[in-house]
């Protein structure tokens, strides 16, 4: 019998400096699979990972402590060649089987190619995986410089760079004219992950700055992918001529070998992802003109996601030609856009505080709070088509548009944009406190959403204006109709007073006795609705979803009721627990129409009942045949007086 063995490719363990002297001696005598481990020091080094498959790590791999990472420091500040002067470098096609772990990178200066890149970490046609490092004070000051702590330029569809877990701080590139990338610069594959990017800074003194925190840009044929997940991207600052992206910049695929400024590549099964990340207080600082001073999307080749992230605190020098100060997205056309439960607080620009969204009609702001945001036109979304007659500039930008004879053009397709449960709160612009929509070819539909306390000096539609060209389609949103400026239809809209909970940390939830409960619209089918609401709760209760961002939440109405003490309902039920009914009795000041709702553990409804009562003590039995045992809670409503409690059916 012909017994096959395996071959078993042990690999080694390079000790620094127990082995070698130096780190890039232990990379030079390793083979794929190794890993060469440093133990904490001060290691003067620009080292280069020569295309080898290999871990290069500090004692942190074997033992997670970070004081690992903190002591144990390659540092770049003597290079050997000033053109080779970042502090580690992929330069041979690595891929990310290519690790850096565990080290504190810094006073790197970058690579010189075709401009000078990565003062901390570079790699050109390259990929690596970079993970639990502190990328700290590196610098680029040369004109064409782009990615203060880290830069991968160039490379295929296949090649990827993960960076996980690293704090990204404190890296500058500051030249003359343009400048990318304060903090990452890439071109290639992205996922970036649970990091901690800030307080990077990206300036020039007579031109574009692109990216304070991150800067991507796709810019070849293939189309490249972009997931950002799980960050702190906060206090990155762009300061230049122009502006764009203070924390996030995307730039998508431009190429003049196929027209200037075409568009090129598309797939419909790939996205770009912008997920559960922080993005606060980012700045921009600009002359002429600034983009995103959080985010900055550019004509993305694939699908977008923005979802679950806390987009605050945003904002950039105060000029007229200021746009998007939480978002400024643009060019995406007929690609889906989905913006689903992101927290957008107290961002500034001078059209659209919160969003600036041009010419994208394949559109959905899902269940999102906008609170507080500020701007000239549109406090807290600006939605506006890009309105050009210029034939050759929509055949480039807007493939989708049929071009007539006098160069007007109409939609191909019948998308409308979508803004669903979302909750407008204290936004504040000259024109459209919460929302302008301006020069729309698509009109954009608006349902289950609250407007609320948003202003404007001179009541130019505080929760909404349109221009004369524009529609806006209103449904079961709660909405003074009166606060509208434009053009709009729609039917099922309320005016009433919301009825936040107003405190905790989330403030904007629903009261119990909110007309926004189960008042939204019942067909669900097409809301794309996360299943919890931005406090945790589930969306659907009862099979009708509430009007806002936030469902109701049975914990905090029953047991942090926001109403003031005076209007506090005395109620008291017993038994309790009961095996059939149990009667719940209180005292009315005045006469009352009462309305006692009941609810079981999960918030849906199991009884509703109503009465006329006289001043005094009063009662109502409720009888519970029927329904399985457990907790239920109650709410009472006499007037102004509201009152509250649980209840235990027992078997």
């Amino acid at each position: 019998m012909l017994f096959q063995i395996p071959i078993i490719i042990l690999s080694q363990v390079i000790h620094i400096p127990n082995d070698y002297a130096t780190i890039q001696q232990g990379i030079n005598e390793a083979t794929d699979g190794d890993t060469v481990l440093v133990d904490p020091g001060l290691y003067y080094e620009n080292i280069n990972f020569k295309g080898k498959a290999i871990t290069v790590a500090s004692q942190y791999l074997i033992n997670p402590d970070s004081i690992y990472i903190n002591n144990t420091i390659i540092n770049g500040s003597q290079p050997n060649h000033p053109d080779s002067a970042s502090v580690v470098m992929f330069l041979s096609g690595e891929d990310t089987t290519s690790v850096l772990c565990g080290f504190t990178i810094t006073e790197g200066t970058g690579l010189k190619t075709y401009g000078r890149y990565g003062g901390g970490i570079s790699g050109v046609e390259s990929g690596a995986k970079i993970t639990n490092n502190i990328i700290i004070d590196n610098s680029l000051n040369s004109e064409g410089a782009n990615g203060g702590g880290i830069s991968f330029f160039g490379g295929t569809i296949n090649d990827w760079i993960i960076i996980t877990d690293n704090t990204i701080k404190s890296n500058e590139v500051s030249v003359s004219s343009g400048a990318s990338g304060g903090g990452i610069f890439t071109t290639i594959n992205n996922r970036i992950e649970r990091n901690i990017i800030e307080n990077n800074t990206c300036t020039s003194i007579s031109g574009g700055v692109y990216g304070g925190g991150i800067g991507f840009i796709d810019m070849q044929t293939e189309g490249f992918q972009l997931i950002i997940k799980n960050n702190v991207i906060k206090g990155n600052v762009l300061d230049g001529e122009n502006a764009y992206g203070g924390g996030i910049l995307y730039g998508s695929g431009y190429t003049a070998s196929k027209g200037p400024h075409e568009i090129q590549h598309y797939s419909p099964t790939l996205k770009t992802q912008i997920i559960e990340n922080i993005i606060s207080n980012n700045t921009v600082i600009a002359v002429s003109q600034w983009y995103g001073s959080g985010i900055f999307i550019q004509s993305s080749v694939y699908d977008i996601d923005i979802i679950s992230n806390e987009i605050s605190y945003n904002t950039g020098s105060d000029i007229q030609n200021s746009y998007g100060g939480g978002l400024l997205l643009r060019g995406a056309g007929y690609k889906r856009v989905l913006i689903k439960a992101n927290i957008v607080k107290e961002n500034q620009s001078n059209n659209g505080g919160g969003f600036h969204i041009q010419s994208v009609y394949n559109l959905y702001i899902i269940n999102n709070l906008f609170d507080t945001n500020e701007g000239s036109n549109g406090g807290a979304i600006y939605l506006l088509e890009d309105y050009k007659k210029e034939e050759a500039f929509s055949e480039v930008f807007f493939p989708f548009y049929e071009i007539n004879s006098n160069k007007n053009r109409t939609a191909k397709r019948d998308y409308k944009p979508v803004l669903a449960n979302n909750t407008f709160v204290n936004n504040n612009a000259e024109v459209g406190g919460a929302m302008l929509v301006e020069n729309n070819l698509v009109i954009p539909i608006v349902y289950n959403s609250i407007f609320w306390n948003n202003t404007t000096p001179s009541g130019n539609g505080k929760d909404m204006s349109s221009d004369t060209s524009s529609h806006v389609i209103l449904y079961n949103n709660d909405i003074d109709t009166t606060s509208i400026e434009g053009n709009w239809t729609g039917d099922g809209n309320i005016f009433d007073n919301p009825k936040f909970i107003g405190v905790g940390d989330h403030p904007y939830q629903i009261d119990y006795y909110s007309p926004c409960i189960d008042a939204g619209t019942l067909d669900t089918t097409g809301l794309n609705l996360p299943e919890y609401d931005l406090a945790g709760e589930i969306r659907i209760f009862n099979e009708r979803v509430d009007i806002g961002a936030y469902e109701w939440n049975t914990t905090v109405g029953i047991e942090e009721s926001s109403m003031p003490e005076p209007s506090q309902l005395r109620v008291n039920a017993y038994p309790n627990p009961f095996c059939t009914s149990t009667t719940i009795e209180y005292h009315l000041n005045q006469p009352s129409d009462i309305t006692l709702t009941i609810f079981n553990h999960l918030g849906k409804q199991v009884e509703l009942i109503r009465q006329y009562q006289q001043q005094g003590k009063q009662q109502v039995v409720w009888n519970a045949v029927g329904l399985p045992a457990g907790m239920y809670f109650f709410t009472l409503k006499a007037g102004e007086q509201v009152g509250s409690g649980k209840v235990v059916l027992m078997k």
